[in-house]
């Protein structure tokens, strides 16, 4: 009985502490988003979240439970042995105890295979509800069909085939250690109840090859036989129907071999098995001999080439580029000289790590407050760091988490591709980072197969820029045009997250690539020039007063004092 009591205690400080460290991921990324005004992005995260585990492992509890149970009323009674002293007897094993099992059993499954369940940006991106308005010519589907909803649904046909086997091996595990399924007389010995769950089994495993048949109909638009994985004629004419055919022949195998599993007739069920195996064999063995005595298709390499120039933009991954003023051609060395030298006060920068506890910044700073005891407490716990707590710190101090440059745009943009590129321009004396955003796919159909940053893609182009600020890592997302259909419905539901280039032309118009104090002065008689720099950086200084960060108004002050000096008498 003590024994009993020790081993749930520790259980109930077990979930207890898993419970604590789940509350504290969770409010801590809350106040993390709610800092960068992003609280409906963390919202959509953990909604999406939510329909994922909660959809996901019900579904596999309920499945593996309905299979256990199966299991579980093949035993009519379990005796174990048992042993007081020197005296042995047998003793039965409760049927409550066998329901728990089978009950506890099935919920590690669930537990186990929720790793295996798509990412939340997919549901995130399919909630978008994005519509290209365009129809591929050959299942007549809108383009978002294969952006959106097909990235979703493979991840979840991967998921049900983890679920299925692990649960199929669990039976099958647990059959062995009955009488129901045991090797006697040089054979295996099947019992009639096992033999029917097998067979049912066995029927779900067909109804997942038909659903991968359907899946790769779509795919085949995508990952075609041709060069560099173009839709063909064969694919049109024969590969495509036969992959339809081979939906429908699958689907009507899985029920006849249920059937006939479940009636004793197994030579009906093991020639339909052959059969599909046959057929399947025989599409991968013919399709490539097809191919390759096919000849090019002007109509369809037409086709590709029109898919091709609207699935990728026309600038390259390989440079940003900003719309920057007039010192825009500073030599390369001294612009790298200006944002190193800028990179050393940034909080925010590309690879930076781990977290900074800030204070006299003013509200300024992006970052979660820690002036309260629980917030302390709360990011101790998350960052592992007991000097959270102890740190003695002035009013209103923050702690700045994600510091990397391109993990913060991804956290605020995660339907998007963020490769690993950046430039940093300056707004007066200020860094800034410019990084790209992408609306990217693999399964947008006929167009062309391009490998980006080692990752292949069939759809890609840019959806907007991100500037974030280096101190006080505030991100700004600035739409770019043309817009994308992905970009349009991200921006509709989440309006506050872009602005447009309209709006924010004269900001950034103001970048530059040095900052304002490395600037040359301007040239005799250039007064126009001057008076837009004076007004610039009072327009700075009044912008450092409004948010009372005196240490930005003393670098605006000292530029302009700096500036005045050089004026030319």
């Amino acid at each position: 009985m003590r024994k009993r009591r020790v081993l749930i205690a520790v259980a109930a400080g077990a979930i207890l502490l898993l419970l604590g460290r789940a509350f504290v991921f969770l409010y801590t990324d809350f106040v993390w988003y709610q800092s960068l005004g992003a609280a409906l992005v963390w919202r959509e995260k953990a909604l999406d979240q939510l329909l994922l585990l909660a959809g996901g492992m019900t579904a596999a509890f309920l499945f593996a439970f309905v299979n256990l149970s199966a299991v579980r009323h093949s035993i009519i009674s379990l005796v174990l042995p048992r042993r007081i002293a020197n005296v042995e007897f047998a003793e039965a094993v409760p049927v409550r105890l066998l329901d728990a099992t089978a009950l506890g059993i099935a919920a590690g499954i669930a537990v186990a295979t929720a790793s295996a369940l798509p990412p939340w940006t997919d549901v995130a991106r399919l909630r978008a509800g994005a519509r290209f308005g365009e129809s591929d010519p050959y299942h007549q589907l809108d383009l978002a069909f294969y952006t959106s909803w097909l990235p979703l649904e493979i991840g979840l046909h991967k998921w049900v085939i983890v679920v299925v086997a692990a649960v199929t091996v669990v039976v099958v595990v647990l059959y062995a250690l009955t009488p129901s399924l045991r090797w006697s007389g040089g054979g295996l010995q099947v019992s009639g109840y096992v033999r029917r769950h097998l067979g049912v089994l066995c029927a779900v495993l067909l109804l997942l090859i038909a659903w991968r048949f359907r899946l790769e109909s779509y795919t085949l638009l995508s990952d075609g036989s041709g060069p560099a994985g173009a839709f063909t004629a064969v694919d049109d004419r024969f590969v495509l129907p036969w992959y339809v055919g081979l939906v429908i022949i699958s689907v009507a195998a899985a029920g006849v071999v249920g059937w006939s599993v479940w009636t004793g007739q197994l030579t009906i069920a093991f020639g339909v098995l052959s059969l599909v195996l046959l057929l399947v064999a025989g599409v991968q063995l013919w399709r490539p001999i097809a191919v390759g005595r096919a000849r090019p298709d002007a109509a369809y390499q037409s086709t590709r080439r029109a898919f091709t120039a609207r699935a990728f933009a026309p600038s390259s991954p390989d440079s940003v580029r900003s719309d920057l003023t007039g010192d825009s051609l500073a030599l390369p060395i001294v612009a790298d000289r200006a944002i190193s030298a800028a990179e050393t006060r940034a909080l925010v920068a590309p690879g930076a790590s781990g977290y900074v506890v800030v204070s006299g910044l003013g509200r300024g700073v992006a970052a979660p407050s820690v002036s309260s005891f629980l917030s302390r407490l709360a990011h101790a716990w998350r960052e592992q760091d007991g000097r959270v707590l102890s740190l003695d710190l002035p009013s209103d101090p923050r702690i700045v988490r994600v510091r990397d440059l391109h993990d913060r745009v991804q956290r605020l943009a995660p339907v998007f591709s963020v490769l690993e590129e950046q430039q940093g321009v300056f707004h007066m004396d200020t860094l800034y980072w410019v990084v790209p955003i992408y609306t990217s796919s693999p399964y947008y159909p006929i167009s062309e197969r391009r490998v980006i940053r080692d990752t292949t893609r069939t759809y890609f182009r840019e959806a907007a820029r991100a500037y974030v600020h280096s101190v006080t890592g505030r991100v700004m997302f600035i739409a770019s045009e043309p817009r994308d259909p992905l970009a349009n419905a991200w921006r509709r539901r989440f309006p506050s997250s872009f602005r447009s280039r309209a709006e924010t032309a004269r900001w950034v118009g103001e970048l530059t690539t040095l900052p304002l104090r490395v600037i040359p002065p301007p040239a005799q008689g250039d007064d126009g020039r001057l008076r837009e720099s004076v007004s610039r950086l009072y327009l700075r200084m009044q912008e450092a007063l409004a948010r009372s960060d005196l240490a930005a108004f003393g670098r605006a002050f000292d530029s302009l004092g700096a500036l005045l000096q050089t004026r030319p008498r």
